[in-house]
């Protein structure tokens, strides 16, 4: 898991000077790990699921305490954060569900 804080497009003046502005909002990059837990190694004697994430499922304004109350989640985003999709109704979600080895990225709105 990766969280990104996002900026305004700088701006550039004349004489070099240039200026941003923070944005209200952060993407958060998230990558499932593949486990093989059918090796027998002396590491590895069971395969643990963290709490909350069977079969893949995030519930993603749960990751963030209080403090940091996440408004709205995008999900249709482009891994390098250069397309922001536009999807017909409502693009928000709760919950992501990645399978193993699978990146995604969600745009937080804070």
């Amino acid at each position: 898991m990766a969280l990104r804080t996002l900026s305004q497009p700088t701006h550039y003046s004349p004489d070099g000077t240039r200026s941003t502005q923070p944005r209200n909002s952060a993407a958060l990059v998230l990558h499932r790990l593949g486990v093989e837990c059918q090796l027998d190694t002396p590491l590895q004697t069971h395969c643990p699921i963290p709490p909350g994430a069977e079969g893949g499922k995030i519930e993603v304004k749960e990751l963030f305490q209080d403090s940091m109350s996440v408004k709205s989640v995008s999900s249709d985003v482009s891994l390098t954060l250069l397309r922001v999709g536009e999807t017909e109704g409502n693009d928000e979600k709760e919950e992501i569900t990645l399978k193993p080895m699978e990146l995604s990225t969600v745009m937080l709105h804070l």
